[in-house]
Formats: C-alpha cells, structure tokens, sequence
C-alpha cells in the first residue's frame, strides 16, 4: 500500500525534491534564517517601486490608509473564523478542518480542498510577490527606504520578500506604520476582488460562448466515503443524477442540496448507474455526504488547444483568488511578526503602553499559536490514520 501511495503522489514528490536539491546544492546563496527558512536578497522591483510612489504617491497613501482599516477588519473576520473553527471541534462531531495548509500537489489527509502542484505553486507566488510589492510601494510613498527584496522558500515553499528599513519605520508616525503593515493584506483582498471580476465578467462568459458542458467530474474522492463505495472513479464523466440529464457541476450541486443521510442517489453515465448512499456532513449531520472533492464541469471541445489554454486561465484566476484571500487573512492574524501581529502591537502600545501593550501582545500571540495547533487537531488526526493505513493496514482494519 505504501508502494501504490509513492506511485500515486510520485510527480508530486520528484518536483519538491528537485528544489530541495537545488535548495540543498546552491544553499551558499541564500541567507538562512531558522532551519526553514531560505532568502535570497535582490534588488528586484525597487525601481519600479519608486517610479509608482512618485507618480501616485498622493493615491497610494490613500489607499493605504483605508488599508488600516479593512485590515482591523479582517483580523476581526479571521479571529471570528478561529473562535468558530475553535467551537465546531468540540462540539460537531467529524468537523472539517477550520483552517488549512496550502501545500501545492500535496493531497493533505483531512482536508477538503486539494491544490493542484504548477497552478498552485503560480497562484501562490503572484498572490506572495503582489502582498510584499504592495508593503514596498506604501513605504516607499511614505519616503522609507526599502532595503532589499528577493525570494525566499520556506521549507520547500516559494515566496517573496521586501525589506523596508526597519529603524526608520518604528521612527515614523503610528498611522505610517499602520499603513505599512496592512498593505500587504489589503492587495490580497484587492487582488481576489479583480479575479472574482475577471471570473465573472470575462472569463466565465468567454468559456459559456465557446465551450458546452456535457457532464461532470470529480478530481479526487475523500477514501472510506460513499462516492468511492459506490464505485464512482475521478476524472470518469457523469452525465445523470436519479435518471435525470446534470451537465455541470453546477447542476449536480442543485440535484444533489437536499440530500439526507442514509439517501440513496443514483449517479451515472453511459456505462451504468451507482447507487450513493450518503452518510452525515462532517458540518451538519442532518444534510447528506457524498465525500466527493473539487467537483467541475466537464466541456466539449476542452481538448483542444484553445479551450485548455482558456480552461487552464479559468483554474489560475480561481486559485489566485482563493490563495489570495486566504494569504491575506492569514496574516492578518495577532500574531508576532506578522502584518495582523504588528497593527495589534502597536494598537496595543497606543491603548496600554508600551510595556503593558508589550505583554498583551505577547500573551494574544501565545494564546493564537496554541489556537492553531488545536485547530490542526483534524489535520493530525487524518494524517496519522493515513500512516497506519499505508505502514500497517492491519491495525486500520
């Protein structure tokens, strides 16, 4: 079982071993910083950061300015999304995972969502190098020196980096360095903003025109669940949902929303029909559960060259959205040195002092941390299951 897991996952493991070798070979280059964490300094995009500060100085701190307060904002929607996540653990039975690594090409056990290796990994870096571009520009507006960018990996993860001057900027006014901090954080949600519009004004209608829908599929099925009982295999099209014509991922949601546990629901094609008897949602036990993932349409024509390339776009921009807004709630949360730790550091040293706000952040940054590792429970949990699957099934069994 172990040996069809590295057969499956193999693409997956040669690409993250080739940059842990490359990591591991050209490690002279890069400047360490903990065992994780690889920079590579550069002066790439100072230039452009000082042309576009100069040119619309007066709209950037503007907009960075309001950045302050969509940033407040956020903290408040992730901490709220925690606290939920927090409570959906102790008190829903089988709950999801509230929160979520992103580890592109890496199916991660427990979790609902898998994302694809090259998309993920494009979709990643634009929404990094976007969110640390963004802090450059802002400072820069407010005449504070950038230092540096470059890349970095954390782990065998890709990032981007900008390094203001840090002296310079704890010298600057409160409001400044608020600016700064939740630049970042607000490109996300600007840049998911512009990909929800180009998904829905440009790229969705283009595809509707060129492209027919004639069944769906799903890209992977949760193991143990009733889809993968039942027989039904991912990337294989479905055409029918109890006997009637469902031509799109859309229209299999719709069939499938008022499903109960213990339903049986006839799925098929051309070749048969399955019978898919649900069990309980992880989030509410009284809708039914399929254990199918990623769900989506399949086209005609989407072999062609032209449709794969628009089909390709269609699934960057969606995961560029995702990833985006995830990337920027994320680090809108209090703690430490994150962009959310920092705007929470200084409403602390305004509130309470810088001594007493020092040791309220402190202890919001602790209570976060210890936050996160419960809430990864599902996450370790599914993980070490999947281990005594693979290395000894017959205590699986």
């Amino acid at each position: 079982m172990a040996f069809e897991w590295l057969l499956t996952h193999k693409w997956t493991i040669l690409f993250y071993g080739a940059i842990i070798l490359l990591l591991y070979i050209y490690r002279n280059r890069f400047e360490s910083q903990g065992k994780l964490v690889r920079l590579y300094r550069t002066k790439l995009g100072l230039k452009y950061m000082d042309k576009i500060s100069r040119k619309h100085g007066r709209i950037v701190r503007g907009a960075s300015y309001l950045g302050i307060y969509i940033g407040y904002l956020g903290m408040i929607v992730i901490v709220g999304f925690m606290l939920y996540g927090l409570y959906q653990i102790f008190f829903v039975p089988n709950a999801p995972p509230p929160i979520q690594p992103v580890i592109p090409g890496v199916d991660i056990p427990g979790s609902a969502i898998k994302v694809p290796l090259i998309i993920g990994w494009i979709a990643l870096f634009i929404s990094a190098a976007i969110h640390e571009f963004s802090h450059g520009v802002v400072a820069r507006s407010h005449n504070l020196k950038v230092k540096s960018s470059g890349f970095a990996f954390i782990g065998p993860l890709a990032a981007a980096f900008v390094e203001p001057d840090e002296k310079q900027l704890q010298k600057s006014r409160l409001r400044i360095q608020n600016s700064v901090y939740a630049a970042g954080p607000f490109s996300n949600m600007i840049l998911g903003a512009l990909m929800v519009l180009l998904l829905l004004f440009v790229l969705m209608p283009t595809v509707n025109h060129y492209l027919q829908p004639e069944g769906f599929k799903f890209e992977s099925l949760t193991p143990d669940y009733p889809a993968e009982i039942a027989g039904l295999e991912p990337g294989i099209i479905y055409t029918t949902v109890e006997g009637n014509p469902v031509m799109s991922h859309i229209e299999f949601y719709r069939a499938v929303e008022n499903a109960t546990p213990n339903q049986t629901v006839m799925i098929g094609n051309s070749d048969g029909e399955f019978a898919v008897i649900t069990t309980s949602h992880p989030e509410d036990p009284a809708k039914g559960y399929f254990g199918v993932i990623n769900t989506r349409t399949h086209f005609t024509n989407e072999n062609t060259i032209f449709a794969a390339v628009l089909l390709w776009l269609l699934e960057l921009v969606n995961w560029i959205f995702i990833i985006s807004l995830g990337l920027g709630l994320a680090n809108l949360l209090p703690i430490g040195p994150v962009d959310g730790g920092r705007l929470f550091q200084t409403a602390s040293y305004k509130f309470f002092g810088k001594k007493r706000g020092k040791k309220i952040w402190g202890y919001v940054t602790l209570f976060f941390l210890g936050l996160i590792i419960i809430l990864f429970y599902p996450i370790f949990k599914a993980i070490f299951l999947e281990i005594v699957k693979l290395f000894i099934p017959a205590l699986a069994s």
